[in-house]
């Protein structure tokens, strides 16, 4: 076979399980073209690995590779003993395949994660190691028995197999290996007779002290255990990068080391509390996913990004309160939070990531801040959006419709003289609304008292008046950023979003029921009256400017105002009050 080429080369080639080596061989050349020769040797590769299955001794169809000349268990199958609700596994020394003998020396990973009816297994003597995961959630597991030849058992080979009784030993193991112990006192384990290196905590301890001999812990060592209550604060550095995934009865947590490990609180069914300190820098990724029963969380001004898939499956979360220094939210960060109604961003979040918020169908309100620039889908799939703002001068880019599912007359907010930019960029809604900046305010705890917006702000009147009333019992205290106006009259910066939460207290912490106001304010042929009152008293218009300052003597006080509209009086000696004056 001959073939025309300009310069001489190699190519080298595997096909049906073969190499081909060709070497091109220069043969004289005509004067334009070179001839060239192909040679083409070949020789077989090494076999694939071989997949076979066998009945074992307990009657259980398992399934091995070959791997070097030896058998490795990859897995049950069903078909045999499917009606049997528990399976007590007894694994071979040897199988045959093809009329070969093969020795059992591995289980292979994952081989029976998840088996739930795993009871039991007998390990052959031949055994030499047990794979990655090998063993991991078989939750029904009861008894096993590790023989002396086995020298290496992978990490997490046994996780979250909370009633394993360990009565051998594995030499050469790692110690890092979750449930892979070389010693095991009062249910503890430990790499070694001098019970320092702890593997695992005794699955049913309900707390995270530890032993007083020990001086290293596993990462792992708390997964899956019964742990009730956590607080991590740095004080003791041994539970620095610990992870407490799995723990079927975790339902409080105070955390605060910077760099929390990722999916440390995963899969946790009853956690309701989680407390983050201002040490934490970075929420990672799949912290807190599907913990179900966890119901607000605050991410403190400290925490710079929320990690992928966060707090994805937190479906009683309801009240998300993200900090000032986050700047990144990770895609997937709050999917499938179905309960999800009160999300505040901080002001400095500038990327939300993909379908971080897909599935919050009860979401109804959605404040972007001016640091937006990326949402990309975010929100596509919350249909119950009623109100949108973003204060962003530029529409945050992304795909075209990042609220796809919403419907296209909701209000939407956005900056003054910027509904041209808008419109062309989110073009599915109809209804934009200017605003200068948006105030939104809530009561630290409803029972305790309500609050209003008495005025909004629009781009001629940059002023919001907030009220606060308090419930019997108790009375108003202060606002969230320490006034104790009520009403308050709020003028942010231009593109702001401002929280505003309400706090009271009871009657019984001020050691005597609040005495009765006698003051009375109210509008009367163009001004404002001030009865019951002694000293100064203070009228400021709707943009928070000095209108008046008098003094009473008198108890009463009327004083003329410029204008109709909204104004405040501000005493010296009472709570402020709205007055409307309508000429």
């Amino acid at each position: 076979m001959q073939f025309v080429f300009e310069k001489e080369s190699l190519v080298v080639s595997i096909s049906d399980n073969k190499l081909f080596l060709i070497i091109l061989v220069v043969t004289k050349p005509m004067k334009t073209k070179i001839f060239i020769s192909l040679i083409v040797f070949f020789a077989p590769l090494a076999a694939y690995a071989q997949s076979f299955s066998e009945v074992s001794p307990s009657g259980d169809l398992l399934n091995y590779e070959i791997v070097d000349g030896y058998a490795v268990v990859t897995g049950r199958s069903d078909s045999i003993s499917s009606a049997s609700p528990y399976i007590d596994l007894e694994i071979p020394m040897t199988v045959s395949c093809d009329g070969a003998t093969l020795t059992v020396r591995e289980i292979g990973a994952e081989a029976f994660a998840s088996d739930r009816k795993l009871a039991s297994v007998i390990f052959p003597p031949t055994l030499k190691r047990i794979g990655y995961r090998a063993f991991a959630a078989c939750y029904s597991l009861g008894t096993v028995e590790i023989p002396q030849t086995v020298t290496m058992i992978d990490e997490n080979a046994f996780f979250m197999v909370a009633n394993v009784d360990y009565q051998g030993s594995a030499t050469g193991a790692p110690w890092g290996a979750a449930f892979c112990n070389a010693y095991n006192a009062d249910g503890w384990c430990y790499a070694d007779s001098t019970m320092r290196h702890l593997v695992h905590a005794a699955c049913s301890t309900t707390d995270i002290a530890y032993p007083a001999t020990v001086d290293t812990i596993s990462p792992r060592a708390f997964v899956g255990t019964m742990v009730e209550e956590i607080s991590v604060d740095g004080r003791d550095p041994m539970l620095a990068n610990l992870n407490f995934a799995y723990c079927q009865n975790l339902r409080r947590v105070y955390y605060n080391l910077a760099y929390p490990e990722p999916r440390i609180f995963a899969d946790c069914p009853v956690l309701e509390e989680l407390t983050l300190g201002s040490s934490v820098r970075n929420i990672p990724r799949d912290m807190c996913i599907d913990c179900p029963s966890l119901r607000n969380i605050a991410i403190p001004n400290s925490v710079q990004q929320i990690g992928i898939s966060a707090f994805e499956g937190c479906t009683s979360l309801e009240k998300v309160f993200v900090g000032d220094s986050v700047t990144i939210i990770g895609s997937w960060a709050f999917r499938g939070c179905t309960r999800l109604c009160t999300i505040h961003f901080g002001s400095r979040v500038s990327v939300i990531g993909s379908k971080s918020f897909d599935g919050c169908d009860s979401l109804r309100e959605v404040v972007l801040p001016q640091s937006i620039t990326q949402i990309s889908n975010a929100f596509a799939q919350c249909p119950n959006i009623e109100m949108l703002a973003c204060m962003s001068y530029s529409p945050p880019n992304g795909v075209s419709s990042p609220f796809a599912s919403c419907r296209p007359d909701i209000p939407v907010c956005v900056p003054c003289g910027r509904g041209y930019t808008y419109s062309v960029n989110w073009p599915t809604f109809s209804n934009f609304i200017y605003m200068p900046f948006v105030v939104r305010v809530k009561s630290e705890d409803e029972t305790h008292g309500t609050v209003e917006m008495t005025d909004t702000s629009s781009c001629d009147e940059h002023v919001s008046v907030v009220s606060a009333h308090a419930a019997s019992g108790y009375v108003f205290d202060h606002w969230s950023d320490g006034s104790t106006d009520n009403p308050y009259v709020v003028q942010p910066g231009d593109g702001e979003t401002l929280l505003l939460t309400a706090h009271f207290k009871s009657t019984n912490e001020i050691g005597a029921p609040p005495v009765h106001d006698p003051m009375r304010v109210y509008a009367r042929n163009g001004a404002v009256v001030v009865e019951n009152c002694n000293g100064a008293v203070s009228v400021y218009d709707i943009r928070g400017r000095l209108i008046h300052t008098m003094v009473s003597s008198q108890g009463s006080i009327t004083m003329p105002v410029p204008a109709t509209g909204v104004y405040i009086v501000k005493p010296a000696n009472a709570q402020a009050r709205k007055c409307v004056v309508v000429k």
